[in-house]
């Protein structure tokens, strides 16, 4: 490889390392701090997909699998929970959103199933109307509410939805698809016998600022598991950088050819 490919290649990589991480784009999902290494035929460890919180039931039908970045601004929630109707009796959370890691679920503060004058460290929320498939977002402030999971041993995962307060930034909307393992790069047909992935794609995050550090924040009404990631909105640099690099990979190839 001469010097300008290498340079291309380079370049790519820095902008986007975690590209390749699933067919569906760059993987932001991070540990969410709860496991038990061995336990479960491993549904307890560290990994997100094929994993939920120690002690709860451990099937592709309560699990939340990753967030991913689908777009320049956009981000993408995969779950084998159903986001929309959900299961069990138990409904699909919104999505909240920390600006500088201070976010925390106060595990034993609060009982199951309140609502609570208090963020947990969140300083957005995207309050998801599943049925609609739109979203609006409100930024919280000290008097802002949501609601704790309803089940007592879950706890660690609150919030799980926004119940009021703080102030109006903006509305969006989204698509909600079902796709397969090989379309997701996650695991979960084999239990489910079909296509077992929901793909809600198109929350735009560019409402926050170029250059942005973010946490993201999910689960599900129960607290089954919970869906942690950590990411940048990028600058308009960045993205000509990376545009660059493409640019520059894909001639080298046709020179090659």
């Amino acid at each position: 490889m001469n010097k300008l490919a290498a340079l291309f290649a380079t370049t790519v990589v820095a902008v986007s390392s975690q590209v390749m991480a699933s067919p569906l784009g760059a993987d932001l999902t991070i540990y969410d701090g709860n496991s038990q290494s061995g336990s479960y035929n491993n549904w307890y460890g560290k990994q997100e997909d094929q994993e939920v919180e120690v002690g709860q039931s451990g099937t592709q039908l309560f699990d939340t699998e990753a967030f991913v970045k689908s777009n320049n601004y956009q981000v993408g929630l995969v779950s084998g929970f159903n986001l929309q109707n959900g299961h069990g009796g138990y409904a699909s959370g919104d999505i909240f959103i920390d600006l500088d890691g201070d976010f925390s679920s106060n595990t034993g503060a609060y009982g199951p199933g309140q609502q609570v004058k208090d963020t947990f460290g969140y300083d957005y929320v995207l309050d998801i109307d599943w049925n609609q498939l739109t979203y609006t977002v409100f930024k919280l402030d000290a008097n802002s509410e949501t609601l704790t999971t309803t089940l007592n041993n879950h706890q660690f995962s609150n919030p799980w939805a926004y119940a009021g307060g703080g102030q109006q930034v903006t509305t969006g909307s989204f698509t909600l698809d079902l796709l397969t393992d090989a379309q997701t790069g996650f695991e979960g047909d084999a239990e489910v016998g079909q296509a077992s992935h929901y793909y809600a794609n198109g929350f735009d995050l560019s409402f926050l600022g170029e250059g942005t550090d973010f946490w993201l924040h999910y689960t599900m009404e129960c607290g089954n598991d919970l869906l942690h990631a950590k990411g940048t909105v990028p600058t308009p640099s960045a993205l000509a950088l990376m545009g660059l690099g493409l640019l520059g990979l894909t001639r080298i190839r046709r020179k090659k050819a």
